[in-house]
């Protein structure tokens, strides 16, 4: 939501939420901190970890992490935890972002898992019901970019999670959850649920985003390769907006907001056609 909504709007709603759990309005940089700690604490499914921002180094905390996604390596013993190297690979990631993107990171990300891509599939993951935990596997070759994009994904995700609270995204919020072959997701084409369907447009919209941020000045900057090439990405997800936003039966699954947020998210892509035929 970052790249197609703007900072402001994300930090409004942060803003918003983090005022319903305090007595007086929110003024400082540490009221909304305070106040968006205590409005996770209420919403979230389980704990999450107090911040700062930091990331786990402890192998129990790790282990629990990966249950908690179903990242748990085949061979139970074999330690999880990346190479050194992973955490300045992380950091450079996020310092590529936008201070704004990293400002808005650093209020719903309290704790980082880095897990070693020989124990878990290279990629990365977030959970909506728990915001404030993420995990990257770096895989073979990485590069800052490609450790943004992921950041950029699981931000969004979690934006996307705390617009849910502020609007409402979904006319049944049990039946957009429930795992099933609704549509088509934006970066595989693959029938998901209508949240995950719904998440994914955002997602490849702020992706193209981020890409075009990284190569402002830089044409021939090859940017983060995760997501697929340009071209692929953008036209899966396209598909993906076509299907979510023509189905006959949209407004029984989505509601206003979150129908606006699809249309906004097209439009950020086709938007990207033409910088892609240069």
């Amino acid at each position: 939501m970052y790249y197609t909504s703007g900072f402001h709007e994300c930090l409004n709603n942060l803003v918003v939420l983090a005022s319903t759990r305090m007595n007086a309005p929110v003024r400082t940089k540490q009221d909304l901190a305070a106040g968006l700690r205590d409005f996770v604490a209420a919403t979230n499914t389980t704990p999450a970890a107090p911040g700062p921002l930091h990331v786990v180094d402890d192998e129990d905390r790790l282990r629990a992490l990966a249950r908690q996604f179903h990242r748990q390596p085949a061979d139970g013993g074999r330690r999880l935890a990346a190479l050194p190297g992973a955490v300045a690979l992380f950091q450079d990631g996020l310092d590529t972002l936008p201070p704004q993107a990293q400002r808005l990171f650093r209020l719903l990300v309290t704790e980082v898992a880095l897990f070693d891509a020989d124990a878990v599939t290279p990629g990365s993951g977030a959970l909506v019901e728990q915001v404030g935990s993420i995990y990257v596997a770096p895989g073979t070759g990485w590069r800052a970019a490609d450790v943004a994009e992921c950041l950029v994904h699981e931000l969004t995700h979690l934006l996307l999670r705390c617009d849910e609270h502020r609007y409402g995204h979904y006319v049944d919020p049990a039946d957009a959850l429930r795992e099933q072959e609704f549509s088509r997701t934006a970066v595989s084409l693959t029938p998901r649920s209508p949240m995950v369907a719904f998440h994914s447009l955002v997602v490849a919209a702020e992706i193209m985003g981020l890409r075009a941020q990284l190569r402002r000045g830089e044409p021939r900057s090859p940017g983060g390769s995760v997501h697929g090439p340009d071209k692929l990405l953008v036209d899966r997800a396209l598909q993906c907006a076509d299907d979510l936003l023509h189905r006959p039966d949209r407004d029984s699954h989505y509601r206003e907001r979150a129908v606006a947020l699809m249309e906004h998210a097209a439009t950020g892509l086709r938007s990207a056609l033409p910088e892609m035929a240069l």
